[in-house]
C-alpha cells in the first residue's frame, strides 16, 4: 500500500514538473487534500490578509490587490476589516480609471456594511463620479474627457441622495438630478427632482433655484407639438409663484421675461382666433376674443393689433 502511495507520489510530481510549475513553490495539505502554492493562499489572519492586499494597492498593482481583497472577504466575511476590503476593491477601480465599476464596488460596501465608518467618503466620490458622467469632464488621473452618459449620472446621484438624505451632497445631487432629466428632455421626472428639495431641503439654499427649474419644465413643456393651453397657464403661474416668492433672487428679471413670452403665446393664439372669425363673417364671435386680448393681455404686442382690428371692425358696422 506504501509503495503504490509512494509511486503516486512521484507520477504526480513527474506530471507537476512536466506541466512546467516547479513543485519546490507547491505543499500538500491533508486538510485540503491537494498541493498549494503558499503564494496564492489566504493569510492565517485577516489582518495579515488585509497588509498582503495593500502591498498591492499601494504599489499600484490594482489587478492583483483587488485578487489579495476578495480573498480576505471570502475567507473572512465576518471581519472587521473585510468592509475595509471591499471598500479597498472601489479605489482600486477608480484609480483604474473604471467609474462605474467603482460605483457599484463602493455600493457593496452600504449595502453589505451598513454600519461602516466609511459611508460618508463613499457618498463623496460617488458624488464625484455621477459628476464625471453628468459632464463628461476630464477625469483626473489619466485626463482624458469621458462622454456624457446621463442614465448612469442618474443612477448614481439617486444613490447618493438615498445613502445620505440629509448629508453634505444630498441636496446638491437632487438638483443635479433634475438637471439630468431637463438635458434629457424629461421634463415631468425633471419637476418632481426639484419639488423634492423645496420639500425634502426647506433651508437648502438651491430651493429658489429649484423652484425656478419647476417653472422652466412647465415652460418647456408648452413648446413642440404637445403644446397645449393648460401647459401654459401652468407655466406662467409657476413663474409668478416664483417671483411672488423670491422678489430678490437673481432670476427674478428672466421670470418675468417668460411670463411675458408666455402670455404672448396665449395673447397671439386668442388674436389668431379672433380673425378666424373675422374672416368667416363672424364678428360678434371676432369682437369677443379681440377684446380678451385686450383685457388680459394688455402690455403684449397683440393687444396693440386686437384694438386696430375692433376698431375697423366698429366702422363697418356703422356702414
Amino acid at each position: 500500500m506504501k509503495r503504490k502511495f509512494v509511486s503516486f507520489l512521484v507520477a504526480l510530481l513527474i506530471l507537476i514538473s512536466y506541466s512546467g510549475v516547479c513543485p519546490a513553490y507547491w505543499i500538500w495539505t491533508p486538510e485540503a487534500g491537494k498541493f498549494i502554492n503558499p503564494k496564492y493562499a489566504v493569510k492565517e489572519t485577516p489582518q495579515k490578509q488585509f497588509d498582503w492586499a495593500r502591498g498591492f494597492f499601494e504599489s499600484e498593482d490594482y489587478k492583483r490587490a483587488i485578487i489579495e481583497f476578495e480573498k480576505l472577504i471570502r475567507n473572512y466575511p465576518l471581519s472587521k476589516l473585510a468592509s475595509l476590503a471591499q471598500f479597498h476593491i472601489g479605489l482600486c477601480y477608480e484609480n483604474k480609471g473604471k467609474y462605474y465599476k467603482a460605483f457599484e464596488e463602493y455600493q457593496l460596501v452600504i449595502d453589505k456594511y451598513p454600519y461602516t465608518e466609511k459611508v460618508e467618503e463613499i457618498v463623496e466620490r460617488e458624488y464625484r463620479i455621477a459628476n464625471l458622467f453628468y459632464t463628461g469632464q476630464k477625469a483626473k488621473l489619466f485626463g482624458v474627457a469621458m462622454l456624457p452618459a446621463k442614465d448612469k449620472a442618474i443612477e448614481i446621484f439617486a444613490k447618493v441622495v438615498e445613502n445620505s438624505p440629509y448629508g453634505k451632497y444630498a441636496d446638491i445631487a437632487q438638483y443635479k438630478l433634475g438637471q439630468c432629466y431637463i438635458d434629457m428632455k424629461d421634463y415631468i421626472n425633471a419637476a418632481l427632482a426639484f419639488k423634492k428639495i423645496i420639500e425634502s431641503y426647506p433651508k437648502s439654499p438651491l430651493v429658489d433655484d429649484a423652484k425656478y427649474q419647476i417653472a422652466m419644465c412647465a415652460a418647456s413643456s408648452t413648446s413642440g407639438p404637445e403644446y397645449n393651453e393648460e401647459d401654459t397657464d401652468k407655466a406662467i403661474n409657476e413663474f409668478k409663484d416664483f417671483v411672488k416668492r423670491y422678489p430678490d433672487s437673481q432670476m427674478e428679471k428672466e421670470a418675468r421675461h417668460f411670463i411675458d413670452t408666455l402670455e404672448s403665446q396665449k395673447a397671439e393664439k386668442s388674436f389668431n382666433i379672433a380673425q378666424f372669425y373675422e374672416k368667416r363673417g363672424s364678428l360678434k364671435s371676432a369682437v369677443i376674443y379681440y377684446e380678451e386680448v385686450l383685457e388680459e393681455y394688455p402690455q403684449s404686442e397683440w393687444a396693440a393689433k386686437a384694438m386696430e382690428r375692433l376698431q375697423i371692425i366698429a366702422k363697418q358696422s356703422k356702414k
